[in-house]
């Protein structure tokens, strides 16, 4: 349908040569995020509708929107609105099938605000409990950005499409709009919708996010295309009030005339931010007084950062650009002053998916590594129409006194498509590093789509071991040429 079918499976690995499948879920709708907490699946999806113009969108009935707008309460929709799913689990083989909506209507609520015109649904189930009942809350509103702590989650969305589901009476327009909403959901063994609010501007990521005590802080930009104006940073701290989101303080002005947000960490009662339009602006936030949160420093370098990473109480990990991909080290313990103490230049034609995606950046602290997946080109792996293209993870040592050091390479270029029907040939980017840790050794695991791979991180070559992965179709009309590296 046109939502698409999201499946879940569990399997059994107690006995590791003889895996056995437990339960397989067919939940309808689109698979937004999860997170696994104290032994819980939190898996957050959406379905969507067009009930203003009394249609169904992937075979679901329109919505009633009779009842007047309200923070926290049931929709009061027929049951027929609402995603379904299919349930089979396994005994001695066997499935025995169970079909519900994904949601009761008793757990479906509103926001007092238009939120969107799609079905946003939280389901946890305990895996201490794998075979047990689905718990479920829902709430009208459309994907968005998720951030959770160990005992809420909030999804964070533009109000952008509102206009579609709510009453065209209530003058909301149909240009864009620079508010975000924010949902918050209570986790634990039965989820539960707590309330929304909304902040101005639009967030970076979820490291735009962050939970102190029982305290929200959100840093925002509100565009400068939208309204025909500068760019405007802050920072919004948010208290969960009666089934609302309340506005506690705020911190505006963050950046220089024309600057956006490129990198956010807010950590405790420290919040750090980085802006960019022709330089740095590195800043030090005092969020110990939600209230009133304050800027303590400011440090100007050349580029900007687009992921800040801590390394320890005094030291932030950045990586970013000037004039090619760079990582920076900077030293935080004088708020008021903060410093780089390091910064190493990797080149122009070097890339990174790390710069764009954090689960890429990988920090190692027992060994105080660092590994990220590096894709250059003019390095002499092989020459194909003129470019020459290389991919591998790379390391560095981080050190607050010594800086950052190149330690090796883990290369991937082995795992190169070799289909006879390839009119181009490009690297592999990897995408994945873990390490792990015996008594003896510590070890390196690495990803690519073409290939795994195991080294000794005392000793990184030869490779422990090299697994190839089937390869993704390539299709055109006919062969070209045929590369062998």
């Amino acid at each position: 349908q046109g939502w698409g079918v999201l499946k879940v499976s569990l399997f059994d690995i107690s006995d590791r040569t003889a895996p056995g499948m437990r339960r397989e879920l067919y939940l309808e709708g689109s698979y937004v995020d999860a997170r696994l907490v104290s032994g819980r699946l939190h898996l957050l999806l959406t379905a969507g509708m067009s009930p203003l113009l009394g249609i169904s969108v992937g075979g679901l009935p329109e919505i009633a929107v009779d009842p007047p707008p309200m923070a926290v309460g049931a929709a009061t929709p027929s049951t027929e609105s609402f995603p379904t799913y299919l349930d089979l689990r396994y005994s001695d083989g066997v499935a025995m099938p169970v079909t519900d909506l994904l949601c009761s209507c008793e757990n479906v609520y509103r926001p007092t605000l238009p939120a969107g015109s799609g079905i946003l649904t939280l389901l946890t189930l305990d895996l201490a409990d794998p075979l047990g009942d689905l718990q479920s809350v829902s709430i009208l509103g459309n994907q968005g950005t998720v951030y959770a702590s160990e005992e809420n989650l909030y999804v964070v969305s533009t109000n952008s499409d509102a206009w579609l589901w709510w009453p065209l009476e209530a003058g909301i327009a149909s240009q864009p709009s620079t508010t975000s909403q924010i949902h918050r959901f209570s986790l634990g063994a039965t989820p539960r919708y707590a309330g929304s609010g909304s902040v101005p501007g639009w967030i970076l990521n979820r490291y735009s996010l962050d939970e102190e005590g029982d305290v929200l802080r959100v840093a925002t930009t509100e565009p400068g295309w939208v309204s025909n104006t500068l760019p405007v940073n802050r920072l919004t701290t948010l208290q969960l009030g009666e089934d609302e989101l309340i506005p506690l303080g705020s911190l505006e002005g963050l950046g220089k005339p024309g600057e956006s947000i490129f990198a956010v960490r807010l950590l405790g009662e420290r919040g750090y931010v980085v802006t960019f339009l022709q330089t740095d602006p590195f800043y030090v936030l005092d969020l110990s007084d939600p209230q009133q949160p304050k800027t303590l420093g400011e440090l100007e370098v050349p580029g900007f950062s687009t992921y800040l990473h801590p390394v320890d109480a005094d030291h932030l990990l950045a990586i970013g650009r000037d004039d090619g991909m760079k990582l920076s080290l900077y030293n935080v313990q004088d708020g008021n002053n903060p410093t780089e103490v390091a910064t190493l230049s990797l080149g122009a034609e070097i890339s990174s998916t790390a710069e764009y995606d954090p689960h890429a950046f990988n920090y190692f602290s027992r060994n105080q590594m660092l590994a990220i997946p590096v894709t250059s080109w003019g390095s002499d792996v092989l020459d194909v129409t003129g470019y020459s293209l290389s991919s591998r993870l790379e390391l560095f040592k981080i050190d607050p006194t010594s800086g950052i050091t190149p330690y090796g390479q883990v290369d991937h270029s082995r795992f190169y498509r070799e289909e006879e029907t390839s009119l181009w040939y490009t690297a592999e980017t990897v995408t994945r590093s873990y390490f792990a840790s015996s008594e003896s050794f510590d070890y390196l695991y690495s990803l690519s789509p073409r290939g795994l791979q195991v080294n000794r991180l005392d000793l990184l070559e030869p490779p422990l071991v090299q697994i190839d992965l089937p390869a993704e179709p390539i299709y055109w009309s006919e062969p070209i040429m045929t590369v062998t590296p």
